[in-house]
């Protein structure tokens, strides 16, 4: 199903969603499922949230849209203004 919502064309269809924290460079991406990256070997270390030296991988939740989970990172990491959240440029059409 498709759905516009504020000008933007999302698909619905809930999936799960992951977030990359590296604190060192003041910035977090957002993953989806099917992500190369997820994966990878760092399947397991990112569905942990096992924490590095400089980064940690976090569980956001399932939502109906990358538009959602986005959001939700925005909260999360937002509230030092220094933080760059995007998209994963891998994964973008998930």
């Amino acid at each position: 199903m498709l759905v516009v919502l504020a000008g933007e064309l999302e698909v619905l269809g809930f999936g799960r969603y992951y977030a990359y924290e590296n604190w060192t460079r003041y910035r977090a991406r957002v993953h989806c499922e099917g992500c190369p990256y997820l994966t990878s070997a760092r399947s397991a270390r990112a569905r942990s949230g096992d924490i590095g030296a400089n980064d940690r991988w976090h569980d956001l939740g399932e939502f109906a849209t990358p538009g959602q989970a986005m959001a939700q990172a925005r909260r999360r990491f937002r509230s030092d203004k220094s933080y760059k959240v995007a998209f994963c440029g891998r994964c973008v059409s998930c």
